[in-house]
């Protein structure tokens, strides 16, 4: 297992351990039963554990991850998307979730929405409305993807920040709803052969409601999240009366993309720069901080999009998020600057993000493949996988190795269980297994 979470491909484990190929995938399976258990008896007891504790603030984003195809005559990728969420300040993982279904058949799915009329009706009406069935991509309900970026715009995102939150507001705009997340569907894609594809808004929603009953006991959970209005409007469904009580607040969180290391050196320098200005002028660096972000939030922010969202550039950078912006989606007239500049210390993707880069760099099948001219910008990697269960799998391996096993914080040894209050210790990843 440790040599799986090290990024070691799954042929290279099996020729070093001279196990027989099966062997692995049955120990794969094991082990992943053996986590869901161990996660299960832990978190459970979130609830209890929270007593006292506090605020969580909790980072949420979305990772694409693409299937090999099976057969030369269909060279079709099957992408599937996954949601996560992460507590900032301790940096635990929360259950990650895929918007596929390995449990339900395909044809027999299929066959019963075929009696019922399920393609000929509305979502709303259907007896299958979570699923995409066959019959709507045959009918091309599966537009060319919206999000496709003309070659001559890339530098014009890449200067300017806000050119990228423009454009996700056009997107979304051209929906049939514009709450619907933009699945990863297009006709270079291809539904799953096995298994059933979930509509990434009831994964959504299903995500946030969990995370909705795990929270009843914190005081209050602010969430920053990508700009999404399908993750918008799933929070609003699940913490719409924590809104209203104000124990809720939501932020859209966007930093520029790929940024070049001199930026983000510049980045770095910059932060230096403004907080000991701060400090200088408001004796700590703390206090400096909240000032600043109070003048941000007073401050005219740019309007952008259909809904005229207020963007507000953030004080101050870091080398992990340059020209970082932020919307504030749950803003009302009588709330508490102070307040707001307090949660909006903690405004960040990177707890997410750097799991997500895990998943990347640490599981060899979930590395990103490259598309090349001669294969038509199609994928293939032989690295992999070919079952989306193995994605599911993969990924509950590494959140509870990180969440229970690993330290990341060298100076205190804690891990993230540690600091949220699920552990006393490292858990050793054999007495998971």
């Amino acid at each position: 297992m440790k040599a799986l979470l090290n990024s070691m491909p799954i042929n290279r484990i099996i020729e070093i351990f001279s196990i027989h190929p099966q062997t692995i995938y049955d120990i794969i399976d094991r082990a992943y039963e053996a986590c869901l258990v161990f996660a299960a008896e832990r978190e459970i007891q979130l609830g209890a554990k929270a007593a006292g504790r506090g605020d969580l603030y909790i980072a949420t984003d979305r990772q694409s991850y693409t299937l090999n195809w099976r057969l030369r005559a269909d060279k079709r990728n099957t992408v599937l998307r996954a949601i996560v969420s992460t507590e900032v300040l301790s940096g635990y993982v929360f259950p990650v979730h895929l918007n596929y279904d390995a449990r339900s058949d395909v044809t027999q799915v299929n066959e019963i929405a075929m009696l019922l009329g399920d393609p000929q009706m509305p979502g709303i009406w259907r007896r299958f409305p979570h699923y995409w069935l066959l019959d709507d991509y045959a009918e091309g309900i599966f537009r060319v993807r919206e999000d496709a970026i003309p070659q001559e715009t890339l530098a014009q995102l890449r200067k300017e920040p806000l050119a990228h939150v423009r454009r996700i507001y056009r997107q979304a705009l051209k929906r049939w709803d514009v709450e619907a997340p933009s699945d990863q569907l297009d006709t270079q894609t291809k539904l799953p052969d096995e298994g059933l594809q979930l509509r990434e808004e009831y994964v959504l929603y299903a995500h946030f409601s969990l995370l909705r009953r795990w929270l009843e006991a914190f005081d209050e959970a602010h969430f920053f999240v990508d700009q999404e209005s399908g993750i918008r409007a799933a929070y609003m469904a699940a913490f719409h009366d924590w809104v209203l009580a104000n124990r809720s607040h939501l932020f859209y969180t966007k930093v520029k993309g790929a940024p070049t290391r001199e930026e983000r050196e510049a980045a770095a320098r910059e932060r230096d720069e403004i907080l000991e200005e701060a400090r200088q002028q408001w004796g700590s660096v703390g206090r400096g901080k909240i000032e600043l972000l109070k003048i941000a939030l007073q401050a005219n922010s740019q309007q952008q999009g259909h809904w005229h969202d207020r963007w507000t550039p953030y004080p101050w950078g870091s080398s992990g998020e340059v020209e970082k912006t932020f919307s504030h989606q749950t803003a009302r007239p009588e709330q508490d600057l102070e307040r707001l500049a307090e949660i909006l210390l903690h405004c960040s993707l990177l707890p997410t993000e750097r799991f997500l880069q895990r998943a990347r760099r640490r599981l060899s099948p979930l590395e990103r493949g490259v598309p090349t001219a001669a294969g038509n910008r199609r994928i293939w990697t032989g690295r992999a996988p070919y079952n989306p269960k193995m994605i599911i799998k993969l990924l509950e391996l590494l959140r509870v190795y990180v969440n229970y096993c690993e330290a990341p914080n060298r100076n205190r040894g804690n891990t993230p269980a540690m600091d949220l209050g699920l552990a006393r210790g490292p858990v050793e990843l054999r007495k998971i297994l």
